[in-house]
């Protein structure tokens, strides 16, 4: 994952430099809409038109309100790790305890 200031001081020095120019739009007590970034350079703009596959671009496509809202993935135990951890407690619970 690349670092977010990096991607900050790349896009500040290409607007510097006069290739793209950004547009951030705020809204106050809502949530922001997606920046804009234009490429204003032309060699920029004619590499585009050539139409070749750009390198690690994906196409992003919102995440649907209903599924943020159903249970994580994350909270249901994994299969291996839950297995193990019902193994330790019968273990545990198998010790004879002396004294």
């Amino acid at each position: 994952m690349v670092c977010r200031s990096l991607v900050k001081n790349a896009l500040r020095t290409a607007a510097r430099l006069g290739l793209l120019t950004g547009e951030e739009r705020r809204r106050e007590g809502r949530r922001n809409l997606p920046n804009v970034v234009r490429i204003v350079s032309r060699e920029w703009l004619a590499w585009l038109a050539l139409g070749l596959k750009p390198i690690g671009v994906k196409k992003i496509t919102p995440t649907a309100k209903d599924h943020k809202r159903e249970g994580s993935c994350a909270s249901e135990p994994v299969c291996a790790a839950g297995g193990q951890q019902a193994g330790l407690a019968a273990h545990a619970r198998e010790k004879p305890r002396h004294g």
